[in-house]
């Protein structure tokens, strides 16, 4: 059961990946996970540290944009998708190997009514001379 991979080139313009950037620097903060038995509260944590910064299309035309471009892309309704998230690292930061899947850990409303991911997304947003794996 190998997970399927699409890599589209120059999915984004330049431009749009400036944008981004721009508009997530000011609202980084420290990574959080959600683990078993935190009622979905989300919290800083070892395996994560990371800066995250989350943008949303009714703030942003490129941002909604984008979701709908994606939305064309994996055939499923943006209605399904969650907010932009968008990560940095710097030398040394890390996320440890996880799922990005929820398994159905206890008995929350939001799982029992299928709030999964079904297909993660990346975008590339600057480059590096070395490093910068997920």
């Amino acid at each position: 059961n190998t997970p399927q991979l699409l890599q589209v080139d120059n999915f984004l313009s330049p431009e749009e990946c400036d944008t981004i950037v721009q508009a997530a620097n000011p609202i980084m903060k420290r990574s959080t996970v959600e683990t078993a038995g935190q009622d979905g509260k989300a919290k800083e944590h070892q395996d994560r540290t990371s800066t995250t910064a989350w943008l949303y299309g009714k703030d942003s035309p490129v941002v909604a944009t984008i979701h709908e471009r994606v939305e064309d892309l994996v055939k499923v309704p943006k209605s399904y998708s969650e907010t932009m998230q968008v990560l940095h690292y710097t030398p040394g930061q890390l996320y440890k190997v996880h799922h990005d899947y929820l398994t159905v850990y206890n008995d929350e409303a939001r799982y029992a009514e299928g709030h999964n991911r079904m297909i993660t997304v990346f975008f590339y947003l600057t480059t590096v001379e070395e490093g910068g794996e997920t």
